[in-house]
């Protein structure tokens, strides 16, 4: 599967959402297709919460992947992106 993008509104943020709707598709990709494994990927360093999620989900990092940002306008300053 590939494409699978999901948020959790902020009201129900910290409270173990996220991490259940990944083990149980998980689970259902498992019982009822021919996947074996599930991949987590593009999970920015900026963005902590997932990562921890991720974490807790006893997940392996097999690969770290990076984007790369070119400033048309040279003049501008680069701002990273904040911390979510």
């Amino acid at each position: 599967m590939i494409g699978l993008v999901f948020g959790v509104i902020p009201e129900w943020q910290k409270k173990g959402i996220e991490g259940f709707m990944i083990w149980e598709g998980t689970q259902h990709l498992r019982k009822h297709t021919d996947f074996k494994t599930t991949e987590l990927q593009w999970i920015g360093d900026f963005n902590p919460k997932m990562i921890k999620i991720a974490e807790n989900l006893d997940t392996t990092v097999t690969r770290k992947l990076a984007t790369y940002r070119y400033l048309f306008d040279q003049e501008k300053d680069f701002e990273r992106h904040p911390i979510i």
